[in-house]
């Protein structure tokens, strides 16, 4: 599967940050050394509409991150969406398919909850 990991930048202040004590700078900072050490290629790619974006490629450390990012994506999606309300979809490269749920089984690999 691939993967394409985007990190979130804020470009202004919010009230919860002062509380948070948490600015714009720590967070690119923060952004700078995980992408130091997840990402180890970066290339510029022309996507069809010929706008330009950057296109990353994991490390094994990047690759072992990736069932806990999509866990916690999941976990948003159960907690921080009303029922009727859209988001985006994760879908398999490969097969153009919506990923299905990640699930903890057993040696007898029955579903544990």
């Amino acid at each position: 599967m691939t993967a394409t990991m985007l990190i979130a930048v804020p470009k202004m202040h919010t009230p919860f940050q002062p509380a948070l004590s948490y600015t714009a700078d720590s967070a690119n900072s923060t952004a700078y050394r995980i992408e130091q050490h997840i990402a180890c290629d970066q290339s510029a790619m022309l996507a069809s509409d010929g706008t330009a974006y950057q296109e990353y490629v994991l490390t094994e450390m990047g690759r072992g991150l990736f069932p806990v990012i999509i866990a916690l994506r999941q976990w948003g999606e159960d907690h921080l969406y009303q029922p009727d309300e859209q988001h985006s979809v994760l879908i398999d490269t490969q097969t153009g398919e919506p990923v299905t749920r990640l699930e903890l089984r057993s040696k007898e690999h029955q579903v544990l909850e």
